[in-house]
């Protein structure tokens, strides 16, 4: 709750506009509010946000701790993010879901993130792709390595993903169908 902005006022020493900029910013940067709780599993109640929630899955992220990071994520979408909030946790969710075996849940955030940005992001398509190979997609995957190629050859931007990174995918999941038509064909001869 808000403190009297007067009794705020004198408590730190200044008035009039300055004391009422004061009060504004010591609110919105004390974090959520109360009633904001989530339940941990295997932790008590705590008061969490999206982007609380986006910055420690990040920082799991980075540290390889998939699990951490996808619980934290799930977090932050249970706050039903928007913008930015949202473009990374479906991004984080999206790439990291294949990873630990969720595909179905991962794919439905990649498509989710994918129309999102109206596949204009190469490094979500790549991602998506991933994820695609992952549950035996393989042509869907081969069309969004294509689509991701076009684009991170546009776009040499820090964010975006290197075009030799997805060529290497794309070349991977080449050899994948090549190799799984020599397997039909093989059994087809044997018949």
């Amino acid at each position: 709750m808000l403190e009297n902005p007067n009794a705020f006022a004198r408590r730190i020493g200044i008035t009039g506009l300055a004391a009422l900029l004061a009060l504004l910013a010591s609110s919105a940067f004390a974090g959520p509010p109360i009633d904001e709780r989530v339940s941990r599993p295997g932790g008590p109640l705590l008061s969490e946000s999206s982007a609380g929630s986006l910055k420690r899955a990040v920082r799991a992220w980075h540290r390889d701790n998939y699990e951490m990071a996808i619980r934290h994520t799930d977090i932050a979408l249970s706050h039903d993010p928007i913008g930015q909030d949202l473009e990374l946790a479906l991004a984080i969710s999206c790439a990291l879901r294949g990873e630990v075996g969720e595909i179905e849940v991962g794919l439905a955030h990649c498509d989710r993130l994918v129309e999102l940005t109206g596949g204009r992001e190469g490094r979500y398509l790549n991602s998506r792709a991933n994820t695609r190979m992952r549950s035996g997609e393989v042509e869907s995957a081969i069309e969004d390595y294509r689509a991701a190629l076009a684009l991170a050859r546009e776009d040499a931007s820090a964010g975006a993903v290197r075009p030799d990174e997805i060529e290497r995918n794309l070349a991977g999941a080449m050899r994948m169908i090549a190799s799984q038509s020599d397997t039909a064909l093989a059994s087809s001869l044997v018949r």
